[in-house]
């Protein structure tokens, strides 16, 4: 699968890019011989104008974009951090969780609602590591379908391995 660029506008205005980008060479690396064919595919979501709340609208029409993707490329796994990098806009402070606690919990949960609408089950494996420095909790996901799940075991321990590179990377984003 080849990057991808998907712009989405919302009904009031605001512009976001989902952003599928391929292979990491220290992830991809890690899965086994029998796996290496595969593209492992980071989601990321970024505001480029706007500051509204996402509504649920929005949220549906993003993934429907991400699972057309899918279902025209079998052969990938989803790899998804939940960062710390940017607020959320009209964030309630009262819910007492962090902004990356709140993004994990809703990528879980669009992830559970729309499963259903891929061709192959898949598996959501949660890997949830702290910065012992900050003391911040970072949540990674990935998604892999059922009939690959021999590749995640790799793959969670080389995440693991180079969560000290994975973090810098994503600060400098």
């Amino acid at each position: 699968m080849q990057d991808k660029l998907i712009d989405i506008e919302t009904l009031e205005g605001d512009k976001l890019i989902v952003s599928l980008c391929c292979n990491y060479p220290f992830i991809k690396n890690a899965l086994p011989a029998d796996y290496r064919h595969l593209d492992i595919v980071e989601i990321s979501i970024d505001r480029m104008e706007g500051n509204n709340s996402i509504t649920p609208t929005t949220f549906q029409t993003i993934v429907h974009r991400i699972i057309d993707e899918l279902n025209g490329h079998p052969e990938v796994i989803l790899y998804y951090f939940c960062n710390v990098s940017y607020d959320i806009p009209n964030f309630r402070k009262s819910r007492n969780i962090t902004a990356q606690e709140y993004r994990n919990r809703l990528f879980k949960s669009l992830f559970r609602r729309y499963n259903n609408s891929l061709p192959e089950p898949w598996r959501d494996v949660e890997i949830e590591m702290s910065d012992p420095e900050t003391e911040t909790t970072y949540y990674i996901h990935i998604l892999i379908r059922e009939s690959q799940v021999a590749a995640v075991e790799p793959l969670t321990k080389e995440i693991a391995n180079n969560f000290n590179i994975i973090i810098a990377m994503k600060v400098q984003e």
